[in-house]
This record gives structure tokens, sequence and C-alpha cells, in this order.
């Protein structure tokens, strides 16, 4: 996406997932939305804006963060995982609001995962998201 406007990325020299965005006009912007929270400290949350959005706009959003964080369907089950306990907070509400209701419990490594393991459940997520 960033070599389309030039902008340089390099790896981030703590961990081989994160990247470095070498542009102080992306950092502002980003910045500007909340997009900078980092998964290590937990501080991951969805831009003020996110609850401006209607319903619609925010399924995109989520099913972007449920595609690009890895998450999986496991044993029936689709689970998000984050060390960020208000982001998994707050796709529960998005999805309680379409009537779907995920359960929230922590797991390993400081983590908390939301799962959808009801089959109607399940089937709503896949239609909506």
């Amino acid at each position: 996406y960033f070599g389309r406007f030039g902008v340089r990325v390099r790896r981030s020299t703590r961990n081989r997932f994160d990247v470095w965005i070498c542009s102080s006009t992306f950092l502002a912007m980003f910045a500007f939305m909340g997009l900078l929270g980092t998964a290590k400290a937990g501080d991951k949350r969805f831009p003020t804006f996110f609850w401006r959005l209607s319903q619609r706009q925010r399924r995109v959003l989520i099913a972007g963060l449920w595609d690009g964080d890895g998450s999986h369907v496991f044993n029936g089950e689709a689970t998000l995982a984050q060390k960020s306990h208000a982001l998994i907070d707050e796709v529960a509400e998005c999805l309680l609001l379409d009537g779907i209701f995920p359960v929230r419990k922590p797991i390993q490594h400081g983590q908390k995962a939301l799962v959808i393991g009801r089959a109607n459940d399940f089937r709503r997520f896949a239609e909506l998201y």
C-alpha cells in the first residue's frame, strides 16, 4: 500500500510482524485516527470515530481485524485473541448489536479471547461479516 506513495517501510527491530513507516505525513494521519497502539502493550482500541460510523461500516473494519489478526476457526469455534482487552470488548459490543453472542474469556500470555461457538451465531457472523 505504502509503495504506491513512495513511502519507505522497514521491519521493526522488536519483532518480525510490526513495521516502521518512514513518513511524517502518514505518521500524523495514523496518530489523528488513533491507530498507533501497540500489541505488546495491550493498548490497541478502535479510533474514536469508529463509534460514529454506521453498523455496516463497523462490520467492514471488524471483518478486516478478524482476518488480518490471523484469527481462525477450529473445532467449530471462531476465535479472535488480543492482549488489548478493550479491543476485544469493543468487538463484542458490535457483535451484540447484530444479535451475535460471543464468549469473552482470558487465555494464556495475558490475552483475552472472543469466541463465537454457537451455530446460529456463527452463521449470522458469516452472513454479516
